[in-house]
């Protein structure tokens, strides 16, 4: 899985090689952004949220991947 660009201001692509369930938590753990994707190249666009470091989490093969993504 590859998130870039990242650092972003706002819009990131999520490349994935299987179809996932992918959630954006933010430091408090609240889910902001939830979806299932699909397998390639998805954008997400996160402009109308504060600056700040926020996680991605995608469950791939069975496996939770954990990604640390910033927004400036």
């Amino acid at each position: 899985m590859g998130v870039y660009p990242n650092p972003s201001t706002g819009e990131f692509t999520i490349d994935l090689p299987v179809n996932a369930q992918v959630e954006i938590t933010n430091q408090l753990g609240q889910v902001i952004y939830s979806k299932q994707l699909e397998q390639g190249k998805n954008t997400v666009n996160m402009s109308e949220y504060a600056k700040g470091i926020y996680f991605l989490k995608a469950s791939i093969d069975g496996k939770m991947t954990i990604t640390k993504i910033v927004k400036q």
